[in-house]
């Protein structure tokens, strides 16, 4: 598994490991860096890390170049599973960039942060790019706080997640 922070803005999945961000991803896109030398062990010989490097001014000129696209195509011959960590789709173009170039897409939505309208809304933002949401990851549940939340305006985000297609 190769795990990538594709948030070039903010991303912080080196504090995982306690690593520095250079070099990452930045510096491999940049040809400052070989990817093998970028890529670090995270679980050994289960997950490796490719952090963002240096967070670069042009971060979504740096992903739609042709050296993300080549990047992406190479991990794909060496890894059985790819995670690219994107920043929130609403706040940047750069996730619907990362994602155009994804075999599967997943939302992340956090418990009582994340209401129906703005799944909605990132959704309808990954279609501009062609993409189609796979799944959602829902995190930060609290199933104990679940009563108090029925009087709340986040209802209808509890209410919808209970349906089935």
């Amino acid at each position: 598994v190769l795990l990538i922070d594709g948030d070039l803005r903010r991303g912080n999945l080196h504090l995982l490991a306690g690593n520095e961000r250079q070099p990452g991803l930045s510096e491999v896109l940049t040809r400052r860096a070989t990817l093998d030398g970028a890529v670090r062990p995270l679980v050994a010989g289960k997950v490796d890390l490719l952090t963002t490097g240096q967070l670069p001014p042009n971060s979504s000129e740096l992903l739609m170049s042709k050296g993300f696209s080549d990047l992406v195509q190479s991990v794909r011959q060496w890894y059985d599973v790819v995670l690219i960590d994107t920043p929130p789709v609403l706040a940047v173009s750069d996730p619907g960039v990362i994602a155009s170039h994804a075999g599967a897409v997943f939302l992340v939505v956090r418990a009582i942060r994340h209401t129906v309208d703005e799944v909605e809304a990132a959704i309808k933002q990954l279609r501009h790019y062609q993409v189609s949401v796979t799944g959602a990851v829902f995190n930060a549940y609290d199933p104990k706080g679940q009563n108090s939340l029925y009087a709340s305006p986040y209802y209808r985000y509890y209410d919808y997640a209970h349906k089935s297609d």
